[in-house]
């Protein structure tokens, strides 16, 4: 219980150390994103992260309303029985029972935050995310509890408790909100983290195979600090390729990054039209939701490249559209040429200088590797082959 505590003081010390910042992002928001993000979201289109959170976190007042409820009869109970029959008054049983709600959800967030810590697994729980989401899930819940509390103390009570928290409310969604959005904007078709992809990345150096260096390079492409200017993601079908590349995008989006998902059938069809239309109307060209507009966007996420020389794919794209990936950094999965390692290492250097003659002279490439399972029980493997610089 002290150690959760203390990982609830750092959250909150995180969160003060950011000033004014998620405040500021909020107000930015609100005159459009009421309008276009809380109404409608679930009726004619899927739930948005931004509805998601919203929704998930209203659970977890709800939960503190009914929790409070309960621990109420339990905290009446207890001095029932402890007094012999001489209950004590109301307002000690409130504190009491607010403080069982408390205690008995941080358990469970903790209990929550064990259970993530998968031994075994190439990429890192991110520890300061999950204290974050489990101090705004209990601080949720004490706020529903709260809410109910103070509002048989008086109007005045309750007024000073609903802004106080309030306030810290405030704070959480313009953290939360504007990540959440960047997820939605990026196209990527499911929520993802890397820490759940069951692989193995090795990277081929002159030593031999480093998974240590494997887990270095997805990871500092996935967190926006890597030199490369290409990520190409290889392997057969069932490999988890795609599960990967959403992976790095959902990192990338809480890293800030401002990125785009398109399937490569796609590419050239959205990414001209977008292009070529004016600013105003590059929203919602075939999709449903909004998406960052394309001269905001730093990384392309490109699935599904077919099989084949990789000049084919590149050629057939459209001028406009080889011109604009020049300036992004591009993540892109390549389907076949991954029989084995010598295979896949010439499907890798045949992408490289196709994509220094045709796209990007200077491009700093490297590449991942995916073996297929033999068994589905078993965990997907995974190994990074040499990098190809310009």
């Amino acid at each position: 219980m002290t150690t959760f505590l203390v990982r609830l003081a750092n959250a909150i010390a995180i969160l003060i150390g950011r000033g004014l910042t998620p405040v500021a992002a909020l107000v930015r928001y609100l005159p459009e994103g009421l309008r276009t993000r809380w109404f409608g979201s679930d009726v004619l289109v899927g739930a948005t992260t931004h509805y998601t959170w919203l929704a998930n976190q209203f659970g977890h007042f709800t939960i503190g309303l009914a929790l409070y409820v309960l621990m109420r009869q339990v905290a009446a109970w207890i001095s029932f029985n402890s007094l012999e029959g001489n209950a004590v008054g109301s307002p000690i049983l409130d504190v009491l029972a607010l403080i069982l709600t408390v205690v008995l959800y941080a358990v469970k967030e903790t209990a929550d935050y064990r259970l993530a810590e998968v031994p075994g697994r190439q990429f890192a729980i991110e520890n300061v995310e999950l204290r974050l989401d489990g101090f705004a899930d209990t601080f949720f819940v004490a706020f529903g509890a709260v809410f109910l509390m103070t509002a048989n103390w008086g109007w005045l009570a309750w007024g000073i408790a609903v802004v106080l928290f309030g306030a810290v409310a405030v704070l959480l969604a313009g953290f939360y909100l504007p990540r959440a959005d960047r997820f939605d904007f990026s196209g990527l078709p499911h929520y993802y983290r890397l820490p759940l992809f069951q692989g193995e990345a090795r990277a081929l150096t002159e030593a031999g195979p480093n998974r240590d260096l494997g887990t270095a390079l997805v990871t500092d492409v996935s967190c926006n600090r890597c030199d490369r200017d290409v990520l190409l993601v290889l392997g057969g079908p069932g490999t988890g390729r795609t599960s990967l590349v959403v992976g790095i995008g959902t990192r990338l989006a809480i890293a800030k990054a401002k990125l785009r998902y398109v399937a490569a059938a796609k590419l050239d069809e959205f990414f001209a039209q977008e292009l070529a239309a004016a600013p105003a109307a590059r929203r919602r060209l075939g999709l449903s939701f909004d998406v960052w507009p394309l001269e905001e966007v730093t990384h392309v996420i490109v699935d599904d490249v077919p099989a084949g020389p990789p000049e084919n794919f590149l050629l057939g794209l459209s001028d406009p559209v080889r011109r604009y990936l020049h300036d992004r950094i591009l993540i892109l999965v390549i389907c076949g040429g991954a029989e084995d390692d010598a295979a896949a290492a010439a499907t890798a250097l045949g992408w490289a200088e196709a994509l220094q003659r045709l796209v990007r002279p200077e491009a700093k490439v490297a590449s991942v590797l995916l073996t297929r399972e033999l068994d589905p029980r078993q965990r997907n493997t995974a190994r990074v082959v040499p990098v190809v610089d310009a």
